[in-house]
């Protein structure tokens, strides 16, 4: 939520030596509502059957509508009951959904004299959400100081939250610039333990998370937890991670950086800004990057001790520095990003563990625009879902804040071959606009920087989190609507997004795989 623009380059390395608190063990802060007029029903939104587009001879050819044997996509949109800046999400295998609603609405709320009407943004904090019954409804299970409602801590930057599937346990860091609280609950968020530094490096900022199988350096090493927990950030001077090799409880330097802020064999001054990491069965690591204007990945195969990177792309820039990458049961590897220039979703995919990738494919559906920050997840080998904001209004000469967006839902079942098919709809219905007005190259209104998608280890089907910056403002949805600037509105309500028909992404139990590669490993 709060990207460092020049902070100190630090040397200090702190490691959590052992802290961990105990942080709830309480009934929840509080239910929190699920809103739908009918929230069984799927979204009436806008669907499509197609295939991809392409980059040819300098200029973007669209994606054209194609027919589909598979069943059709429709998905339930509930509200969360919670406005969420940038919310992340995840899913473990009971189907019990976790999601990170962060808002500007912290207990330490410093007002500016100067702001009589108190319309600037106040300190932000994040709620941990969970849904026990499909995304219906939701419950605030956020971890507390002991004897009280607070939250701890009360003030933090970044929401995040993430599920390792295959032991179940949530992950929530809480970013406080210097650090991050690391809780982290083995009981649905009934209870949790904290780690109040938990980062491997001081002075973070921008953190993602991770879990995956410890490569052969690592393996030895592993104390009380099966995976490596993986903590990545940017310092602007670079772009860094620190592992955990207990589950939380304490975290040390990877190694050398992902990216270097300053790197002049890509251009220049790039900063350290990146999207968040990935894992595959192997425990390899993949950091994605908009690296000074193009799309660039991080590999690692020794648990971040040491980094390759490569170039995706040589002819498509990249818009902004959040990409995207995941990967499939097959250890196939997609990349994802949008352009500088069309402002549309690239996507590029690598059979050799990220080493080269083919040639990228444009993802919107026929008569999108104009997309920001997509994200994507990925299932069984070839099988992948998408989501990002969209509009199929034309491009402006200039301001047009008019302009409707939508949130899409893509997915496809053999996204490695080489004209693979689409299926796409919405999260809203169009008539019902989630934004309007200008969304990006940077920053989209009061959506903020990123979206998630994942997909649940339960169905095999995808979760997504989103936000809708309309609901709350009187005139937005109307085709003559204005929304108000990020200071008037800050942060979309919080949306999440359940697959209810279409085809079904994952029939294989990622865990499981996971436990038997360990097993296999010499």
């Amino acid at each position: 939520m709060f990207d460092l623009v020049a902070p100190r380059r630090a040397r200090l390395l702190v490691l959590a030596l052992g802290v961990a608190l105990v942080a709830a063990g309480q009934p929840a802060i509080g239910a929190v509502a699920g809103a739908t007029a009918d929230p069984v029903a799927p979204v009436a939104g806008a669907s499509a059957s197609y295939t991809p587009g392409r980059f040819v001879d300098g200029a973007v050819t669209p994606s054209v509508e194609a027919p589909s044997d598979e069943e059709p996509l429709t998905v339930q949109t509930v509200n969360v009951g919670r406005a969420a800046a940038e919310p992340t999400l995840g899913v473990d295998k009971d189907g019990n959904a976790f999601y990170a609603a962060g808002t500007f609405d912290g207990p330490l709320n410093p007002r500016n004299p100067l702001d009589a009407d108190q319309t600037l943004p106040t300190l932000p904090r994040t709620f941990v959400l969970r849904s026990t019954d499909g995304g219906l409804g939701w419950e605030n299970v956020s971890p507390r100081v002991p004897g009280t409602d607070n939250p701890t801590p009360p003030v933090t930057a970044d929401p995040m939250v993430y599920v390792d599937e295959e032991t179940g346990r949530v992950f929530n860091p809480e970013l406080y610039v210097g650090c991050s609280y690391m809780n982290f609950s083995d009981d649905q968020g009934k209870t949790w333990l904290s780690n109040p530094v938990a980062c491997g490096s001081a002075v973070n900022d921008h953190q993602t998370v991770v879990t995956g199988n410890p490569p052969a350096n690592l393996a030895p090493l592993m104390v009380g937890y099966p995976n490596v927990l993986y903590y990545c950030f940017n310092r602007v001077a670079d772009a860094s991670c620190g592992r955990s090799l207990d589950g939380g409880l304490t975290f040390t330097p990877t190694g050398a950086p992902a990216f270097l802020g300053y790197d002049p064999a890509a251009g220049g001054l790039c900063g350290g800004l990146h999207g968040h990491i990935a894992t595959d069965s192997k425990g390899r690591l993949f950091l994605p990057k908009g690296h000074c204007g193009a799309p660039w990945l991080a590999v690692s195969e020794d648990g971040g001790t040491t980094w390759n990177r490569v170039k995706v792309s040589d002819k498509i820039s990249a818009a902004a520095v959040h990409l995207a990458v995941t990967t499939d049961a097959a250890d196939n590897v997609y990349f994802l990003w949008w352009d500088k220039q069309a402002r549309l979703p690239w996507l590029a995919v690598s059979t050799d563990h990220g080493k080269t990738f083919g040639e990228p494919m444009m993802v919107a559906p026929p008569g999108v625009t104009e997309v920001n920050f997509p994200v994507m997840t990925a299932g069984d080998a070839g099988r992948v879902a998408i989501t990002f904001p969209g509009t199929t209004a034309p491009r402006p000469s200039g301001r047009d804040r008019k302009r409707p967006w939508n949130h899409y839902l893509v997915v496809s079942t053999d996204a490695t071959k080489p004209t693979p098919h689409f299926l796409s709809t919405t999260a809203n219905d169009p008539a019902d606009p989630v934004h309007r007005g200008d969304c990006g190259p940077g920053r989209c209104g009061a959506l903020w920087d990123f979206e998630d998608i994942v997909v649940s280890p339960k169905d095999g089907r995808f979760w997504a989190a989103v936000a809708d910056a309309c609901t709350a403002v009187e005139g937005c949805n109307a085709p003559g609507g204005s929304a108000p600037g990020i200071l008037e509105m800050p942060v979309g309500d919080g949306l999440a997004v359940r697959q209810l028909t279409g085809p079904v992404l994952r029939t294989r139990d990622r865990g499981a795989e996971k436990a038997a590669a360990r097993g296999r490993r010499p």
